[in-house]
């Protein structure tokens, strides 16, 4: 049985700097808006800052994509994806769910003493999960190296031991900007650090170093975030950790662990499973992997929206009426994620033969696939809000093991079939199973009023105005890009004309537009 929202929200009681308790009054800070609803203009807003980090730290990979396809062969692409790939795993296993963990019981902290204590308990235990791993690394580094990588030697996996351990602290102090809706904070910071490392790299790859260059920029790049964000961040961390908070921390993030696992897995056992089941299986995982990348661009509106939706969720989730407001805003994520995987599907196939390397055009045929399971997987993630607000993370991973299985699974069967392709697809229909486990017992447990009818009728037209864009693919490539462009400019129109949206909705749309217009052209305007 769920704990009922009131008693959620009173877990955590107040406490000074030490972890005991204290009767301070004192205002959170970044929750002056406590006692009210988070709206969907909020979630907008946290999104467009964090989706403005991401697609700059993402973008200027994907940027240089045709300068990466173009000195590195698809073999140390291969190996790059990897790396990236093992390194995400790393982070989830070896950090227990301690920066989840931090992000739930932050939110519901009633004292900046509170806070600090759930602050300094999650680096202790981030500092101690970490240093518990380190053998692994040490002792069977030679081993994991040639499982993993095929090639002999340790130096990769110390590179992932040390990518770890700025993850998982880059992502305590992370979350705690987003909790306190400190975003432009975070997204200096991401910038900043993304344009050094994109810099390094391209420079160690030219002088010769080829992928291992790139490994060696991506940990010294998220060194200097790290640092960075530790400063601006957590100026008042100590590693002193609250007895009363170390046994809720570490549960509720190791609970979670599995389930983030499982999630994981679903998008990236592809990738290992290719290298295990195909002929030149680091070739294909290079083609598998420039795909995903033109994919990627639905990812980065995932990461995106996750980021503004965890506060956006968790705190409505508490609030009367909060249930309406969730729904509004997942809605609106739905939509705009279907028209933007509408959009790459379209486009994607475009975008890999006008900017990359024409040895890594395979790759094409896994790009609308992989698009629809990420918008698919981040529907799913955003879902599972009711599953947290009755406190039930084993649940949530006991759902997303199930789905990641089926996932292996299908892979097994798809890869020997259909290559790459079979990868994908694969993905797609374990993430389609996953978002309808995930719905039904979340449903259950915080029942969100979405409307089906209009989802559906957006998603049709989505759907149609895609196959009418296949019927140009046979016309010169500049033909079809050109027409396939227009199509999705033209669907906003379309959905305005045929009357899906709400005369509220219209209005809202309207004063944002004016809005904008005056920020952007306002001689006098006041600086943010």
């Amino acid at each position: 049985m769920g704990i009922s929202s009131d008693s959620a929200a009173k877990v955590i009681e107040p406490h000074d700097a030490s972890g005991d308790p204290a009767n301070s009054s004192a205002t959170l800070s970044g929750f002056s808006e406590q006692s009210g609803l988070i709206s969907v203009r909020e979630l907008i807003g946290d999104t467009a800052v964090y989706g403005l980090a991401s697609v700059a730290e993402r973008g200027i990979g994907f940027v240089l994509l045709p300068v990466m396809t173009a000195i590195l062969n698809p073999t140390d692409y291969g190996i790059i994806s990897l790396f990236s790939t093992t390194s995400q795993i790393c982070f989830i296993v070896f950090s227990l769910g301690i920066h989840q963990g931090f992000l739930r019981y932050f939110t519901e902290a009633q004292s900046l003493g509170a806070q600090r204590s759930v602050l300094n308990t999650s680096l202790f235990l981030a500092l101690s999960y970490w240093l518990l791993s380190l053998p692994l690394f040490v002792l069977w580094g030679d081993t994991l190296n040639r499982w993993i990588f095929g090639s002999e030697g340790s130096a990769l996996i110390l590179a992932l031991a040390a990518n770890s351990f700025a993850q998982v602290i880059g992502a305590v102090a992370s979350n705690r900007l987003q909790a306190e809706g400190r975003a432009w904070a975070f997204f200096t910071v991401t910038v900043l650090s993304s344009v050094l490392l994109r810099a390094v790299a391209i420079y160690l790859i030219l002088i010769g170093m080829g992928a291992w260059g790139w490994v060696l920029s991506d940990t010294l790049g998220h060194f200097v975030a790290v640092g960075l964000l530790v400063v601006i961040a957590m100026p008042d961390a100590r590693l002193k950790p609250s007895a009363k908070m170390l046994r809720p921390l570490a549960t509720y993030g190791m609970f979670l662990v599995p389930s983030v696992l499982s999630f994981y897995v679903m998008t990236v056992a592809d990738k290992y499973l290719i290298r295990a089941l195909s002929d030149n299986p680091l070739e294909q995982v290079g083609f598998y992997s420039v795909g995903e990348r033109i994919a990627g661009l639905m990812q980065l509106a995932n990461l995106a929206f996750i980021f503004g939706w965890q506060r956006f969720a968790f705190r409505n989730m508490h609030l009367e009426g909060g249930s309406r407001v969730i729904a509004r805003g997942l809605f609106w994520f739905a939509i705009c994620g279907s028209y933007l995987a509408m959009s790459l599907g379209l486009l994607g196939d475009d975008i890999t033969q006008w900017m990359i390397s024409a040895s890594f055009a395979p790759g094409i045929v896994v790009i609308t696939p992989i698009t629809i399971a990420a918008l698919l997987g981040g529907l799913a993630s955003a879902a599972e809000i009711g599953l947290h607000q009755s406190r039930r993370p084993l649940h949530i991973s006991y759902l997303n093991v199930v789905a990641a299985l089926i996932n292996i699974g299908l892979n097994f069967w798809a890869i020997p079939r259909w290559g790459i392709a079979g990868a994908a697809n694969a993905t797609m229909v374990s993430q389609a199973i996953r978002l309808l486990l995930v719905w039904l017992a979340s449903h259950a447990e915080f029942p969100l009023p979405l409307e089906f009818s209009r989802l559906a009728a957006a998603v049709g037209i989505f759907t149609s105005i895609y196959w009418l864009g296949q019927l140009l693919l046979p016309f010169d490539l500049l033909v079809a890009t050109i027409g396939q462009t227009l199509l999705i400019i033209a669907t906003p129109f379309l959905l305005w004309s045929f009357g899906f949206l709400t005369t509220a909705e219209r209005q809202t749309l309207r004063d944002g537009f004016i809005a904008l217009r005056k920020f952007l052209f306002q001689k006098n305007r006041v600086k943010l």
